[in-house]
């Protein structure tokens, strides 16, 4: 007896780590830097690394491992693929599979053997920042496997969305000071917290949100562990404020993502409590008023509907004032846009088709082909899936997509058995994943990513 309750006390703490790893990378800028992503990458590994040495743990995933072949194959040909793009080759196969690259190398100084990708730095975290998903992907497997880890997991999650809301807000009200990470504040007119882009903050306080919706939900259902009510009560204080910092950072994208969420699961309460007015959508809809309700008295209400035009999003780093007056030589007839972006996407596309231009290299790229733009650029398509392609060609997005049809087919198995009541969670994210892939690049960032990976291994994983 003793003995068993040691293990759950370290795996506790097992799991206490695992959120102070997400949280810590999230308070710089969201892990959004080489160097953060490579302290990640050694952080994630010596803690897996350390909890494998527990041979139950060893034999957990080597079960799983044996349970998931299919997908951690193609996963690691999928590195492989990237890995093959910044290894040097001869410049006489580099010109046959990609002539693009070939002719980028000839501007630069070409050397005997030379690389498809354009920028190999950029490639490399990448492949890093995949295997840290990776990590992260199995430590969430590994270490939260009862019903009462799930929301031991979602209370801690709610109070790091609690953490970075409440001071974006307050740093937003003050007008944005500097402060010891003053290379952070970008937005003056708008709440960027710890994030320098709003949209890329208000990305990772939407999934906080729905993971403290979640918290409430599942503290209602009866086949899991009941949290107490003081920590209930507490998450819908902590509920509150992640609204408000979403609402604050005026980003069109987070603010469409709330309100979808919010009708996801109301009309998931109306069906499963057969009754309109429950608990859940009473709370929702006194949410609602407050959001409508802090926006009008703050914001005006010109800006109500106006926020949740996710079509005229802002997709420039820097002088926002000016950017209507340029034009690309190409698009010369259009000013520069999102749409615009992503037909250049395209065209990088159909440059560099087989073997992509690497991975995280759209921003060399763009400079390469239009480097008369001075401080204008994009480092982002801002469609995270029209950027996928172009980086990794019709070969490396093949993977990509056979990858992510592995996941649909147990996320499908999941709906079909009900196996974790979490049907709910797995439509929410699925629809923020699409939405995304079309109209942002807020999947880019680090954080974003593993918070988005653990929830997605959630969604789909069998609790007992």
């Amino acid at each position: 007896m003793f003995h068993q309750i040691s293990r759950i006390s370290k795996n506790k703490l097992n799991q206490i780590i695992f959120c102070l790893i997400i949280f810590i990378g999230s308070i710089f800028n969201g892990s959004n830097s080489s160097k953060l992503i490579i302290i990640n990458f050694f952080l994630l590994f010596f803690f897996l690394i350390f909890i494998l040495l527990n041979k139950n743990n060893y034999r957990f995933i080597f079960y799983r491992f044996n349970n998931n072949k299919g997908l951690i194959v193609i996963f690691f040909l999928f590195i492989l693929f990237l890995l093959i793009q910044v290894i040097p080759i001869p410049n006489n196969l580099l010109k046959i599979i990609s002539l693009n690259s070939y002719d980028f190398y000839t501007n630069v100084n070409l050397n005997n053997f030379n690389i498809i990708s354009l920028n190999h730095g950029f490639t490399l975290i990448e492949i890093i920042n995949y295997l840290n998903i990776f990590f992260i992907v199995i430590l969430t497997d590994l270490i939260f496997f009862k019903k009462k880890h799930i929301t031991r997991y979602l209370f801690y999650l709610s109070f790091i969305g609690f953490f970075h809301a409440f001071f974006a807000v307050l740093l937003f009200l003050l007008g944005n000071p500097e402060f010891f990470l003053e290379q952070v504040v970008y937005y003056k007119n708008s709440a960027s917290g710890f994030f320098i882009n709003r949209t890329n903050f208000s990305f990772f306080l939407v999934l906080t949100f729905l993971i403290t919706i979640q918290y409430i939900v599942i503290c209602r259902t009866k086949s899991y562990f009941i949290s107490s009510n003081f920590n209930l009560f507490y998450t819908r204080i902590f509920l509150i404020f992640i609204t408000i910092g979403i609402i604050c950072s005026f980003s069109r994208l987070g603010n469409f993502y709330l309100l979808l969420i919010v009708l996801l699961y109301a009309m998931h309460a109306i069906k499963n409590q057969k009754k309109i007015i429950n608990n859940l959508t009473v709370f929702l809809f006194f949410l609602i008023l407050f959001d409508i309700f802090i926006m009008g008295l703050f914001f005006g209400g010109d800006k109500l509907l106006d926020r949740f035009n996710i079509f005229e999003e802002n997709i420039f780093n820097d002088a926002k004032e000016s950017l209507s007056d340029f034009t690309l030589s190409e698009y010369s007839s259009l000013p520069l846009s999102r749409s615009n972006l992503i037909f250049l996407g395209l065209s990088f596309f159909k440059d560099y088709i087989f073997f992509g231009y690497g991975a995280g290299a759209f921003e060399t790229v763009f400079l390469f082909s239009y480097n008369n733009l001075d401080n204008y650029y994009a480092n982002h398509v801002h469609a995270d899936f029209i950027e996928l392609v172009g980086e990794l060609g019709i070969i490396g997005f093949f993977l990509i997509c056979l990858l992510f049809y592995g996941i649909s087919k147990k996320i499908f198995i999941s709906f079909r058995s009900n196996q974790n009541k979490f049907n709910i969670l797995s439509i929410s994210i699925i629809l923020i994943f699409l939405i995304n892939g079309f109209f942002d690049f807020s999947l880019n960032i680090p954080s974003n990513q593993y918070l988005f990976a653990s929830l997605a291994t959630f969604s789909i994983k069998k609790f007992f």
